[in-house]
């Protein structure tokens, strides 16, 4: 959580989402009302970091999904090996019935 430069009170519970505003007191609006930009900048920072890593972990994702894809792809080339047999290859009963 980000942190008032001049007084920490972002921090404070009072100011915390879901606070109702009566537990702020006159001279907490009053702070409120004299320093919005400096506690909507310190909102907007902490909710560019959180989009930041909401976005690293997006791109993540779909890089591991196009790789995935990718192999997905290759599997089905494999499958007309499992019918080719070599003369060392050990058959088990079951394949012998073919």
């Amino acid at each position: 959580m980000h942190s008032c430069p001049s007084t920490g009170i972002c921090d404070a519970p009072q100011f915390r989402h879901g606070a109702p505003t009566s537990a702020l007191g006159r001279s907490g609006q009053a702070f409120v009302a004299e320093h919005l930009a400096e506690l909507v900048a310190a909102l907007e920072a902490d909710g560019g970091a959180a989009a930041q890593r909401i976005n690293t972990a997006a791109a993540e994702m779909h890089a591991g999904y196009a790789e995935w894809a990718l192999v997905e792809q290759r599997v089905p080339r494999l499958l007309p090996w499992l019918n080719e047999r070599r003369a060392d290859v050990v058959c088990f009963a079951g394949d012998q019935a073919r």
